[in-house]
């Protein structure tokens, strides 16, 4: 007998590395970004199914992403390979095939140093240092033009994060239907930044925090209310960017501290790209739930190096050995098939997410 299952858990060192805008587009706004902390995440996998007889285990976990606010060096134990699902965005995920007993233990190992970002309007500052270096993004989704002070996306990167999908279905009669009425398109002359800005204030003082544990998330099923937790609220309010052009990536990942027994540390954020500038941050929850109006722009372009990125989008496509194409969404923590004899009624699984910060004694690499 075989069964799937899913199991997932929603100072300034030295320098500043400012991304420069262009004389076309926001000119006087630059994203500053310095190192904020080093961790080492831990994030330990459980799985026992004691009615199952020659198992074989095929278990996902998120490989975190290369991204300008974190820069990862990652393994598992025991060893897996690193595999694309199999969406056009070829998100990089662990998988570990193992055969034998009816337990299995996954250990995910991950080194970051996690930078924190500000949006600042330097006419207003006085003048800092501009550090020019490599920019960590993946090869291939930046372009230059005019040499460092233009920063775009790539055609691929930004037909990818302007796409729709099942979750962004900003194409919806209802979803359209709201963004006319609620005056969200674009404006005469209002830049990307401005309208972002603009759509980002609305939802902050509109938007409303709840988690239910059957929430589907999609964009047009919360435009009524715009009631949802973290992760509904980033689609709600990528979609509204991308129905007008910009493009917007969600940010799943947890918090760069320990979980306990009731809380993983799950959580999710959002960037949206101008050129020019960059993936500016934000963190729609945070602001909705501080229930300051007048702060809500304190979660927009600011952002504390402590989060870690598990996967960019919720949206992923596992490439399993005996079940074929599986959907997942919000791998924050990982998904398993098995494949022999017996039952899953009496299976048991377990997370434990785990960070140890620079300072603290840290553990050997397993």
């Amino acid at each position: 007998m075989s069964c799937p299952r899913t199991f997932r858990l929603g100072t300034v060192l030295g320098f500043l590395a400012i991304l420069a805008s262009p004389a076309s587009a926001t000119p006087h706004w630059r994203l500053l970004r310095w190192p904020a902390r080093t961790v080492r995440v831990e994030a330990r996998v459980q799985i026992s199914a004691p009615s199952i007889t020659a198992p074989l285990w095929d278990v996902f976990l998120p490989c975190p992403p290369l991204l300008g606010r974190q820069h990862p060096r990652s393994a598992t134990t025991p060893a897996g390979r690193i595999v694309a699902d199999l969406t056009p965005r070829r998100t990089a995920i662990f998988e570990v095939v193992q055969r034998g007993p009816n337990s299995i233990q996954v250990v995910l190992t991950a080194d970051i140093r996690l930078y924190a970002e500000r949006l600042v309007d330097i006419s207003r500052i006085s003048p800092v240092r501009n550090v020019h270096g490599t920019d960590p993004e993946p090869a291939g989704e930046w372009k230059r033009q005019g040499g460092a002070s233009h920063l775009v996306l790539s055609r691929s990167a930004r037909a990818l994060q302007l796409s729709e999908s099942h979750l962004f279905d900003f194409r919806a009669p209802a979803f359209t239907a709201w963004m006319r009425r609620e005056r969200l398109y674009r404006r005469p002359h209002e830049d990307d930044l401005d309208l972002a800005r603009r759509i980002f204030i609305f939802l902050a003082h509109n938007g409303h925090y709840r988690y239910t544990s059957r929430m589907d998330r999609i964009a047009s099923h919360e435009t009524l209310t715009a009631t949802s937790d973290c992760g509904g609220l980033e689609i709600l309010y990528g979609s509204a960017l991308r129905a007008n052009g910009i493009p917007f990536r969600a940010l799943v990942g947890r918090w760069a501290r320990s979980g306990t027994a009731t809380y993983g540390q799950q959580h999710v954020k959002g960037e949206f790209f101008v050129n020019g500038i960059g993936w500016i941050p934000e963190d729609l929850a945070a602001a909705v739930q501080s229930n300051q109006p007048s702060r809500c722009l304190h979660f927009f372009g600011n952002d504390r190096g402590n989060f870690v990125v598990l996967t960019v989008d919720p949206e992923v496509v596992l490439p399993t050995i005996h079940f074929g194409a599986q959907e997942i969404d919000w791998l924050q923590g990982f998904a398993f098939w098995v494949w022999g004899h017996g039952t899953l009624r009496d299976c048991s699984k377990s997370y434990t997410w785990i960070v140890h910060h620079a300072g603290q004694r840290l553990p050997p690499r397993s």
